[in-house]
């Protein structure tokens, strides 16, 4: 897992101010997108990958249809992958 820490997003209450502490959304690093995934069911593979990012296909249970890519820059998502090329390996 990403140790529990999460990418931040918050909602502007315009006038440059920032949200109420109620309104700070928190959303899953792309580790934890991916273990997720993989929980239930899902598989991924890498379709690019160069120097500092990736980008991930999400697919169905049965390792069909693409649903959904991920591209990331987040070291700790290169680290993760090494030099896997998908979740079966």
């Amino acid at each position: 897992m990403n140790g529990g820490h999460h990418e931040c997003v918050t909602e502007s209450t315009g006038a440059g101010k920032p949200a109420d502490v109620d309104t700070v959304l928190f959303e899953p690093g792309p580790i934890e997108v991916l273990e997720r995934w993989q929980n239930f069911g899902g598989t991924w593979r890498v379709v690019a990958r160069a120097q500092g990012w990736v980008t991930l296909s999400l697919c169905r249970c049965d390792g069909g249809e693409e649903l959904q890519r991920l591209t990331s820059t987040k070291p700790e998502l290169l680290e993760w992958l090494g030099e896997r090329t998908s979740n079966e390996q």
